[in-house]
């Protein structure tokens, strides 16, 4: 439903994007010539130039809806979009106390790597606060910019995996072994593999989040950022900072919300 919803492509095997208004919010030195423009139909909203990405979003987008199913279903569902993924590896992160899930895809040949995290499913009274955004707290290090107190906690509480990822030798370079979100991310941004954050509503917000955190502590710079209908994150300084790393960074939300 929520990709049928963004991209009016059908499941798993879809392949328009059409017949829907949205408008699509870059962050950073993206931004859009024209506001005027917001408001009309994506197809033609999107140059030629562009249909790479919107490609790619469309592939986030399904990943961002399964990551809304247990990790049974989505080891079930993967193999339905091989045609447009490919081999993936898959990997995931719990986080029971802080209901915090986070999915992670990467291809075989550590070509890509999706960071998705799930959004909000209101039968959890903590979802449901985090969604609220209660209290404000410094981000890293910055005085001037302040994110939301109950996102950063959940993904600075993100736990071990529960078995070892497995981070195959390609190309000459050794096989490696993480036991943790933080030390896969090194190792795939080590080896040149293309890192993207996605997740829709609370994931969204929870990616952007992270994408700014791995980038303040780590500098790992994402190939991109793209959420649908992603809560806020921060304030105005946060957003201030993040503008200035020139990250490409894609919200997509529906035109009248």
């Amino acid at each position: 439903e929520l990709a049928n919803s963004f991209f009016n492509i059908g499941f798993p095997n879809g392949n328009t994007y059409h017949g829907r208004n949205f408008v699509i919010e870059h962050f950073s030195h993206d931004s859009l010539r024209n506001p005027k423009s917001l408001n009309v139909s994506f197809r033609t909203q999107i140059s030629v130039d562009q249909n790479r990405n919107v490609k790619v979003s469309k592939s986030l987008c399904i990943l961002s809806m399964v990551c809304y199913r247990d990790d049974d279903d989505v080891r079930r569902i993967l193999p339905d979009f091989g045609n447009t993924l490919g081999n993936v590896l898959f990997v995931s992160c719990h986080a029971e106390r802080a209901d915090t899930n986070l999915n992670i895809f990467v291809e075989e040949n550590l070509k890509w790597a999706v960071f998705c995290f799930r959004g909000t499913e209101f039968e959890s009274l903590r979802d449901f606060i985090s969604s609220l955004m209660v209290s404000l707290a410094p981000f890293e290090d910055f005085q001037n910019a302040h994110v939301w107190q109950e996102y950063s906690d959940q993904l600075d509480n993100l736990p071990d995996f529960d078995t070892v990822f497995h981070v195959p030798g390609i190309g000459g370079q050794p096989a490696e072994y993480a036991d943790t979100v933080f030390e896969l991310i090194q190792i795939l941004n080590n080896r040149n593999c293309k890192i993207y954050y996605t997740g829709h509503s609370l994931g969204g917000g929870l990616a952007t989040l992270f994408c700014a955190k791995m980038l303040a502590r780590y500098q790992i710079r994402p190939h991109a950022l793209v959420t649908f209908g992603a809560t806020a994150v921060g304030d105005l300084g946060f957003k201030n900072w993040f503008d200035k790393q020139r990250i490409t960074s894609w919200r997509f939300v529906h035109s009248n919300e």
